[in-house]
């Protein structure tokens, strides 16, 4: 038989668990595995949600800027696009769009209202700017205004109609123009739930894109009525020119220009001897 092997002296038998010693919680670890997979999958789920609301953001954007483009003489339609993306982008239950004239507030365009809330929509505006609703308050403050409940804010007085729509959360951000006021966006919640940070600076600049479209429309009608008044003073003068001897010619295309330019039904010239008063000429007179 062979020798058995002496331990050697100093270290300890391998095959002996050491003092104190236990075989690791196989519960704990699988726990701390599931935690870190359910990080992960929230921080992937975080970052998609975020790639797919900026790509939303984008395609609105990109949706606004194709309806100021082709609507360069009409804001309306644009309002209507903002409005529309800014309900939707926001997560509102509806949204509105007012203009503001320096005197009175005028809806411009409605989202996800009812029939119903239109009618008291319209029935309470125009009114003047007040600090006892929402888009008066904003074009007053001249700032963002956000109500997380109404029922529990001292100074909204909203008329009996416009409670009667339920809502009870509402972000109001005014469209300024170099400081000054020309209209409000309005969205509103019907439960009590505040708009985020995100949410709110969304619907900034879409007031932003708001006054830069109706910047374009403010400049295309002048220069369109500016090119229309030197059209219509270069007619004149070359029928000044044409006719020499004979003044009917210049009053016809006058009346005619005048009535255009003016908008009017129709006009007349009348001429006056210092005695009675006739007819020189008319256009789209029955």
């Amino acid at each position: 038989m062979g020798r058995r092997a002496k331990p050697v002296k100093g270290k300890a038998d391998a095959t002996r668990p050491l003092a104190g010693w236990a075989p690791k919680d196989e519960g704990a670890r699988v726990r701390d595995l599931e935690k870190r997979l359910a990080e992960s999958l929230e921080r992937e789920a975080g970052a998609v949600r975020r790639e797919a609301e900026a790509q939303e953001q984008q395609a609105a954007t990109a949706e606004i800027l194709r309806v100021i483009s082709a609507s360069p003489s009409d804001v309306s339609p644009v309002f209507r696009a903002i409005v529309r993306s800014a309900t939707q982008l926001c997560d509102a239950t509806f949204g509105t769009v007012f203009r503001f004239d320096g005197e009175l507030i005028t809806v411009a365009a409605n989202q996800d209202l009812t029939p119903e809330e239109i009618a008291i929509t319209n029935a309470v505006y125009p009114a003047p700017a007040t600090r006892g609703i929402a888009a008066g308050r904003a074009i007053v403050d001249r700032a963002v205004v956000h109500i997380s409940d109404i029922r529990n804010d001292p100074d909204y007085v909203a008329r009996a109609p416009v409670n009667a729509r339920g809502y009870r959360t509402a972000l109001a951000v005014p469209m300024l123009r170099e400081g000054s006021p020309i209209g409000v966006f309005v969205m509103w919640r019907r439960e009590v739930r505040p708009f985020t940070d995100k949410q709110i600076e969304l619907v900034r600049t879409f007031a932003d894109q708001a006054v830069i479209a109706i910047e374009n429309v403010r400049l295309f009608n002048e220069t369109k009525e500016a090119l229309e008044r030197q059209t219509a003073t270069a007619d004149i003068l070359r029928v000044i020119s044409a006719s020499p001897t004979d003044v009917s010619p210049v009053f016809r295309a006058i009346v005619q220009s005048a009535t255009r330019l003016c908008d009017a039904t129709f006009g007349t010239v009348f001429r006056y001897d210092g005695e009675l008063i006739t007819v020189a000429a008319n256009h789209n007179a029955g």
